[in-house]
């Protein structure tokens, strides 16, 4: 109970009050209860009053000094307090609903329990104020000092903290719900459990705060910055995140459905296991970004960068992909059923073992890309760059490989059964352990591919050509190789094979009957290590050919210039196989012999004509009996073919030696 003689002391005005205060400093006032309403106290000196439970309703308290005053239990409702120094008070317990405290010093002052629903404390200072427990609903703290403020266990549903300083304040399980925390730096701070729903973060900067498990939904968080900030297991759903930074930011299991992200900045955020089931992602850049285990499903993803980003395991069914730039990026088992890839750029990204079956890769860039394992049945892959691209192990049947580009490329022990390889380059392609049986290979380039251990059985390899190819242990039973063009760099070593046929529809058997002994297949097509091949298209005119053979060997000398073969081709057209030293330039020889073969189809076109002084039909004729294979044959039978060469060519070049003088 106030004391009678300070009461009536206080009546006489604050003139009066303040100079009993001066001399009776000694004495703390004790206004206990006293009904002070409507008092107008403003700028008077009531430092350390014992004010406890006092009625001061209506009072006029503005640039007042209260400092250390105890006000427990006071009711300071609707009371004018602005500017007013109430530092280390007590106000424990008070009432202050409705109070006027803007720019007041309340630092290091007790409000624990009481009410301050209402009241305006823009600009106040209250550093390290104990507020546990305190009524704050609907209070306005804009730019208010809270920093190390203890606000645990209170109601701050409706308050409007814009730009206040929060910092080493713990409000974690706080109930934050719908207040304005606009322009805020809440940088670092502590929102574990906390209900943040409908709350107003725009541009408040939340960089490295703590936001886990907290309650998000429907808050605005336009242009706010999340760098670094942990918001895992988070309630996002129906926020606001436009344009908001969330760079580095972990946001592990957070649910982010339907989520609106246009443009918001993900680079190396951590989404992984998150739901983003429906969400507008255009324009976002997720850039180093863990989507590992994401549901992306039904998801806008058009223009976006995903470049380097982990999306392993992720669900991307029926996402809307088209125009991103996937480079580098981690795919191995995602669901991307349903997903139109068709001229995305998927270079050196990850898709091993992943489900890519029946999908639409038309004119899309796989090369370099990791597809070892993958499941490729149905696949659409016309036009598809797959150079360089690891396909080791992959299901390719039924695929549609037109015009597909597989050069370099890695397809061991890939299952190509019931795919169309017509106009597909093979060259420099790892093809071992692959089963080609029955495949139609007609006119491939398989150039420096591998297809060590692969099984051809039945295969039609017409016109193919297999220069440099690598064939060790592969298996050529029942195999068409009609024109099929190989050179010495191609390796037969070690062939299973029982017998081939040189033309299509199973014609030419070779052997005839029975089966190859071991090494006669090898022995039959390999070619010698360093050979040129002289192609005469149109025939040729074996008396020519000698002639100039003889000068050709009297050049390079006969131990280095010699015939391996003479093949007969459709169309009366020949080839003539030379064997010559490795260190020889072929290019230059085969000019050279091409040159000197011209040179005596000349001279002795002249001849003809001078002996025969016949029409062009004669000598035509006469040219055709020299072509004749089965003439020349019958002339080299039982004879060294270099003896035959030499003892022929004397003979003509004394024949026409006798025709020139």
């Amino acid at each position: 109970m106030a004391i009678e003689e300070h009461l009536a002391l206080f009546r006489q005005g604050i003139k009066n009050w303040n100079e009993w205060r001066r001399k009776n400093s000694n004495i703390i006032p004790d206004l206990s209860k006293a009904d002070l309403s409507r008092t107008n106290l403003s700028e008077d000196d009531l430092s350390e009053d014992d004010l406890p439970w006092a009625n001061l309703w209506g009072t006029d308290l503005s640039r007042t000094n209260l400092s250390g005053a105890d006000l427990s239990g006071a009711n300071l409702s609707g009371v004018d307090l602005s500017r007013t120094n109430l530092s280390g008070g007590d106000l424990s317990g008070a009432n202050l609903s409705g109070a006027n405290l803007s720019e007041a010093d309340l630092s290091e002052a007790d409000l624990s329990g009481g009410d301050l629903s209402g009241t305006n404390l823009s600009g106040a200072n209250l550093r390290g104020v104990d507020l546990s427990r305190t009524n704050l609903s609907g209070a306005n703290l804009s730019r208010t000092n809270l920093s190390e403020a203890d606000l645990s266990g209170i109601n701050l549903s409706g308050t409007d903290l814009s730009g206040a300083n929060l910092r080493g304040v713990d409000l974690s399980r706080t109930n934050l719900s719908g207040i304005n925390l606009s322009g805020t730096d809440l940088s670092g701070q502590n929102f574990t459990g906390a209900d943040l729903s409908r709350t107003n973060l725009s541009g408040a900067n939340l960089s490295g705060a703590n936001l886990s498990e907290a309650n998000l939904i429907g808050a605005d968080l336009r242009r706010t910055n999340l760098t670094r900030s942990i918001l895992s297991g988070t309630d996002l759903i129906g926020a606001d995140l436009r344009r908001t930074n969330l760079t580095r930011a972990d946001l592990r299991e957070a649910d982010l459905t339907g989520q609106y992200l246009f443009k918001t900045n993900l680079t190396w955020t951590n989404l992984s296991g998150a739901n983003l089931r429906g969400a507008d992602l255009k324009g976002a850049i997720f850039s180093g970004t863990d989507l590992s285990g994401t549901d992306l499903s039904g998801t806008d993803l058009s223009g976006t960068d995903l470049s380097r980003t982990n999306l392993s395991s992720a669900n991307l069914s029926s996402a809307n992909l088209s125009g991103i730039n996937l480079s580098g990026t981690d795919l191995s088992g995602a669901n991307l059923r349903g997903v139109d890839l068709s001229r995305t750029n998927l270079s050196g990204i990850n898709l091993s073992g992943t489900d890519l079956s029946g999908q639409n890769f038309t004119g899309a860039d796989l090369s370099r890309t990791n597809l070892s394992g993958a499941n490729l049945s149905g696949a659409n892959l016309n036009g598809t760059d797959l150079s360089g691209t690891d396909l080791s192990g992959a299901n390719l049947s039924g695929a549609n490989l037109s015009g597909t580009d597989f050069s370099g490329a890695n397809l061991s022990e890939a299952d190509l059964s019931g795919t169309d390889l017509r106009g597909v380059d093979l060259s420099r392609t790892n093809l071992s352990g692959i089963n080609f049986s029955g495949s139609d290979l007609s006119g491939q380039n398989l150039t420096g591919a591998d297809l060590s251990r692969t099984n051809l059985t039945k295969a039609c390899l017409i016109r193919t050509q297999a220069l440099g190819t690598n064939f060790t242990a592969a298996n050529f039973t029942g195999t068409c190789l009609e024109d099929w063009n190989i050179n010495s760099a191609t390796k037969l070593d070690d062939i299973d094979c029982q017998y081939v046929y040189l033309r299509s529809d199973e014609q030419e058997r070779r052997p005839s009957s029975g089966e190859f002994a071991t090494g006669e297949f090898t022995n039959l097509f390999q070619k010698a290590l360093e050979t040129v091949d002289l192609i005469f298209a149109n025939g040729i005119d074996w008396k020519a050919f000698l002639l100039s053979f003889q000068e050709l060997q009297a050049e390079y000398g006969e131990e280095n210039l010699s015939v391996q073969a003479i093949e007969k081709k459709t169309g009366g057209a020949f080839v003539i196989r030379l064997e010559v030293p490795p260190e020889a330039n072929k290019a230059e020889i085969e000019r050279h012999a091409k040159e000197l073969y011209e040179v005596k189809l000349n001279a002795l076109e002249a001849i003809y004509r001078a002996k025969l002084q016949a029409k062009d039909e004669q000598i035509a004729t006469y040219r055709k009996q020299n072509a004749d294979l089965n003439n020349v044959i019958e002339r080299l039978a039982n004879r060294p073919i270099q003896n035959v060469i030499n003892v022929t060519a004397q003979a003509q070049s004394e024949s026409m030696s006798e025709s020139y003088q």
